[in-house]
């Protein structure tokens, strides 16, 4: 039977975890597309299971400068339409999240 000791212990040591992997997080990071809208992520908010199946299935190159090259207006609208998010933006913000929240223990 644990006490509140024990629990006391273990909150001490999760926010611990947590502060660490914050320290990790700071500054700026290039996170490929890849790892940040994961299979999991994909799967959850399109029929597909990666980004660039996404982007193929649009038609769209695989490529940085292709995806650069991509008029805004038919991305948000092709986003709008294959995904559960009402823009990039948005898509954008959940699976930075999800991201932040997986690498800080806590998802």
């Amino acid at each position: 039977m644990s006490s509140k000791a024990d629990g006391f212990e273990q909150a001490i040591n999760l926010l611990s975890n947590v502060q660490h992997r914050l320290t990790e997080l700071e500054g700026n990071h290039n996170i490929p597309f890849s790892e940040l809208f994961d299979k999991t992520f994909m799967e959850q908010h399109t029929d597909v299971s990666s980004f660039d199946e996404f982007l193929i299935q649009g038609g769209y190159g695989t490529d940085e400068d292709a995806f650069k090259a991509i008029p805004d207006n038919e991305w948000e609208e092709y986003v709008r339409n294959n995904s559960d998010f009402n823009s990039w933006t948005d898509m954008m913000e959940t699976a930075a999240q999800i991201y932040v929240y997986t690498r800080l223990g806590l998802k």
